[in-house]
């Protein structure tokens, strides 16, 4: 029996949740993965793989075939805006029926930043694309906090300062997307903000870190001088390191801080807290800690 719903960016932590998802609520699925060596990622009963080229209209045509609902999310690269236009005119052709895009809050903004405004045009281009869509713009996620603590002295190394953000568990954004894409028509033409329940500083997340891991852990605020020489050192391009440090001025001056309430109405429970996060991810924690994973800084 044909798939019914394509999954791309299948193996990112979006990705793989969602997955996780729908096979529990009985749905089949696709799954689009850019590099086959990354299948075993989510080759489980229940997903047929595709393998598929954002840059490849034939690998993006038998990705789609018989496909009725997509999620639509493409790598973090400079020719994102192209990728998802792509897709979406590949999708109009194939008879897709519904598009569900993970956009990022502050999309609508301008003049906004560079991350920003890919996904706000990203979304205009689907939005007057003729295809149903739902879109769903996401706050910063919490699992960003596994890549910040550092095994050397317990610290977080950010430029924050005292910023608050609503930060949103990627597993309770996974939820709404799937919700979303079985429910299919209520939400069609529909925009959505999602975040956590609560809006917490990087002093707070170092407490909270602190208490579950039984180990001191310190937020340490850095200059963006500092945080641009970081990523640059570790290898990120200059445009992904600047565009990532935009992200952070936006949430110093406090544009991710408010408190959506989009997940509890959709789904009639609360969204995870950011204490219920790190408990369950502990051991994870006190792995980086005691030095079992090599862990950028930011």
């Amino acid at each position: 029996m044909a798939a019914k719903i394509l999954v791309t960016g299948a193996t990112g932590s979006i990705g793989r949740a969602l997955i996780r998802d729908l096979l529990n609520r009985g749905k089949e699925v696709r799954a689009g993965v850019h590099t086959p060596e990354k299948f075993e990622y989510i080759k489980t009963t229940g997903v047929e793989l595709a393998h598929l080229e954002f840059g490849d209209n034939l690998t993006i045509d038998r990705a789609l075939v018989d496909i009725d609902s997509l999620f639509l999310l493409t790598p973090f690269a400079r020719e994102q805006v192209e990728y998802e236009r792509r897709v979406v005119d590949r999708a109009l052709l194939s008879g897709v029926k519904h598009v569900v895009k993970l956009s990022i809050v502050g999309a609508q903004d301008e003049p906004g930043t560079q991350f920003t405004r890919w996904h706000g045009q990203a979304e205009n281009y689907l939005k007057y694309s003729g295809l149903p869509y739902t879109i769903i713009r996401s706050n910063i996620f919490m699992q960003n906090y596994i890549r910040f603590v550092q095994p050397t002295a317990n610290f977080i190394y950010l430029p924050l300062d005292n910023a608050l953000v609503s930060y949103v568990d990627v597993r309770n954004v996974a939820e709404a997307i799937s919700e979303i894409l079985i429910a299919g028509k209520e939400h069609f033409g529909k925009i959505y903000e999602i975040t956590g329940p609560q809006s917490l500083s990087a002093d707070d997340i170092a407490q909270i870190l602190t208490s579950v891991t039984n180990h001191h852990i310190s937020f340490i605020n850095i200059p963006e001088e500092t945080a641009l020489h970081v990523l640059e050192s570790i290898g990120t391009p200059v445009w992904m390191a600047r565009g990532m440090l935009e992200l952070y001025s936006l949430q110093r001056l406090g544009r991710n801080s408010f408190v959506s309430h989009f997940y509890e109405d959709l789904l009639a429970k609360k969204p995870l807290s950011f204490e219920r996060f790190a408990y369950e991810f502990a051991n994870v924690f006190k792995a980086i800690i005691q030095h079992e994973h090599p862990i950028h800084l930011i």
